[in-house]
Protein backbone atom coordinates (compact mmCIF):
# COMPACT_ATOMS: atom_id res chain seq x y z
CA UNK A 1 0.00 0.00 0.00
CA UNK A 2 2.94 2.63 0.59
CA UNK A 3 4.58 2.27 -3.14
CA UNK A 4 0.67 3.37 -4.22
CA UNK A 5 0.87 6.16 -1.52
CA UNK A 6 4.10 6.89 -2.52
CA UNK A 7 3.35 7.33 -6.05
CA UNK A 8 -0.08 9.35 -5.88
CA UNK A 9 2.20 11.43 -3.39
CA UNK A 10 4.49 12.13 -6.12
CA UNK A 11 1.84 12.92 -9.19
CA UNK A 12 -0.24 15.36 -6.51
CA UNK A 13 2.77 17.13 -5.45
CA UNK A 14 3.74 18.15 -8.38
CA UNK A 15 0.19 19.19 -9.45
CA UNK A 16 0.42 21.33 -5.80
CA UNK A 17 3.68 22.21 -7.54
CA UNK A 18 2.19 23.94 -10.51
CA UNK A 19 -0.16 25.60 -8.62
CA UNK A 20 2.38 27.08 -6.73
CA UNK A 21 2.37 25.09 -3.21
CA UNK A 22 5.08 23.13 -2.18
CA UNK A 23 4.42 19.91 -0.39
CA UNK A 24 6.67 17.79 1.94
CA UNK A 25 4.63 14.73 3.14
CA UNK A 26 5.83 11.78 3.23
CA UNK A 27 3.87 8.34 2.19
CA UNK A 28 4.55 6.81 5.95
CA UNK A 29 2.82 10.25 6.92
CA UNK A 30 -0.04 10.29 4.34
CA UNK A 31 -0.73 6.72 5.24
CA UNK A 32 -0.93 7.53 9.19
CA UNK A 33 -3.18 10.52 8.80
CA UNK A 34 -5.34 8.68 6.98
CA UNK A 35 -6.13 5.65 8.72
CA UNK A 36 -5.81 7.76 12.41
CA UNK A 37 -8.56 8.66 14.08
CA UNK A 38 -10.85 11.61 13.11
CA UNK A 39 -13.55 13.81 15.08
CA UNK A 40 -16.20 12.84 12.68
CA UNK A 41 -15.30 8.69 12.24
CA UNK A 42 -15.34 9.80 8.51
CA UNK A 43 -17.09 7.39 6.06
CA UNK A 44 -14.47 8.30 2.65
CA UNK A 45 -11.62 4.77 2.83
CA UNK A 46 -8.09 5.69 1.64
CA UNK A 47 -8.65 4.37 -1.64
CA UNK A 48 -11.53 6.73 -2.35
CA UNK A 49 -9.29 9.31 -1.32
CA UNK A 50 -6.41 7.57 -3.38
CA UNK A 51 -8.53 7.27 -6.37
CA UNK A 52 -9.11 10.86 -6.32
CA UNK A 53 -7.26 14.04 -7.42
CA UNK A 54 -9.12 16.45 -5.56
CA UNK A 55 -9.28 14.52 -2.19
CA UNK A 56 -5.48 14.16 -2.59
CA UNK A 57 -5.02 17.32 -3.02
CA UNK A 58 -7.02 18.56 0.10
CA UNK A 59 -5.55 15.82 2.05
CA UNK A 60 -1.51 16.51 0.97
CA UNK A 61 -2.09 20.35 1.65
CA UNK A 62 -4.09 19.79 4.94
CA UNK A 63 -1.40 17.47 6.46
CA UNK A 64 1.20 19.82 5.12
CA UNK A 65 -0.45 23.03 6.99
CA UNK A 66 -0.34 20.80 10.07
CA UNK A 67 3.76 20.44 9.90
CA UNK A 68 4.02 24.14 9.21
CA UNK A 69 2.15 24.90 12.37
CA UNK A 70 4.83 22.06 14.56
CA UNK A 71 2.58 19.22 14.79
CA UNK A 72 3.49 15.62 14.09
CA UNK A 73 1.73 13.68 12.05
CA UNK A 74 0.44 10.41 13.53
CA UNK A 75 -2.36 8.41 13.36
CA UNK A 76 -3.65 10.94 16.45
CA UNK A 77 -3.26 14.27 14.88
CA UNK A 78 -6.38 14.90 14.51
CA UNK A 79 -7.78 14.20 17.55
CA UNK A 80 -4.63 14.99 19.67
CA UNK A 81 -4.11 19.00 18.03
CA UNK A 82 -6.17 21.79 18.85
CA UNK A 83 -8.95 22.39 16.51
CA UNK A 84 -8.81 25.84 15.33
CA UNK A 85 -5.17 25.04 13.96
CA UNK A 86 -7.13 21.27 12.43
CA UNK A 87 -9.77 24.42 10.75
CA UNK A 88 -6.93 26.47 9.79
CA UNK A 89 -5.47 23.42 7.82
CA UNK A 90 -8.63 22.41 6.58
CA UNK A 91 -9.53 25.78 5.23
CA UNK A 92 -6.20 26.01 3.13
CA UNK A 93 -6.51 22.45 2.00
CA UNK A 94 -9.98 23.24 0.66
CA UNK A 95 -8.61 26.18 -1.27
CA UNK A 96 -6.18 24.33 -3.32
CA UNK A 97 -8.30 21.65 -3.64
CA UNK A 98 -11.04 24.28 -4.96
CA UNK A 99 -8.26 25.89 -6.81
CA UNK A 100 -7.45 22.86 -9.14
CA UNK A 101 -11.16 21.85 -9.50
CA UNK A 102 -11.72 25.72 -10.94
CA UNK A 103 -8.58 25.59 -13.12
CA UNK A 104 -9.91 22.25 -14.48
CA UNK A 105 -13.47 24.04 -14.74
CA UNK A 106 -15.46 20.96 -12.51
CA UNK A 107 -18.03 22.84 -11.55
CA UNK A 108 -19.59 20.15 -9.99
CA UNK A 109 -16.82 19.32 -7.76
CA UNK A 110 -16.30 23.24 -6.62
CA UNK A 111 -20.46 23.15 -6.17
CA UNK A 112 -20.38 19.60 -3.90
CA UNK A 113 -17.59 20.74 -1.92
CA UNK A 114 -19.07 24.37 -1.64
CA UNK A 115 -21.88 22.51 -0.18
CA UNK A 116 -19.78 20.88 2.63
CA UNK A 117 -18.13 24.39 3.07
CA UNK A 118 -21.24 25.68 3.71
CA UNK A 119 -22.25 23.19 6.59
CA UNK A 120 -19.25 23.66 8.45
CA UNK A 121 -20.47 27.27 9.28
CA UNK A 122 -22.51 25.95 11.82
CA UNK A 123 -19.39 24.65 13.86
CA UNK A 124 -20.07 25.25 17.14
CA UNK A 125 -16.14 25.57 17.86
CA UNK A 126 -15.55 27.77 15.07
CA UNK A 127 -13.97 31.18 15.68
CA UNK A 128 -15.19 34.63 14.08
CA UNK A 129 -11.66 34.55 11.71
CA UNK A 130 -12.34 30.86 10.86
CA UNK A 131 -15.85 31.80 10.08
CA UNK A 132 -14.99 34.72 7.78
CA UNK A 133 -12.58 32.76 5.83
CA UNK A 134 -15.29 30.31 5.56
CA UNK A 135 -17.09 32.76 3.57
CA UNK A 136 -14.72 34.12 1.63
CA UNK A 137 -13.82 31.23 -0.06
CA UNK A 138 -17.69 30.52 -0.70
CA UNK A 139 -18.08 33.79 -1.99
CA UNK A 140 -14.83 33.45 -3.97
CA UNK A 141 -15.32 30.10 -5.51
CA UNK A 142 -19.09 30.35 -5.98
CA UNK A 143 -19.42 28.97 -10.16
CA UNK A 144 -22.64 31.13 -9.96
CA UNK A 145 -20.19 34.44 -10.05
CA UNK A 146 -18.22 33.73 -12.33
Amino acid sequence: MLEIVKLRLEFIKRILENLGYIAEVSPEEFYKYLTGETYTNDKITLKEILDNDYLMIHEVVEINELKKRGLRINRNTLISSPRALIYKAHLKALEMELSYASDKGDKNWVVRRLKDLESYLNEPHLSEELRAKMKDLLERFNPADG
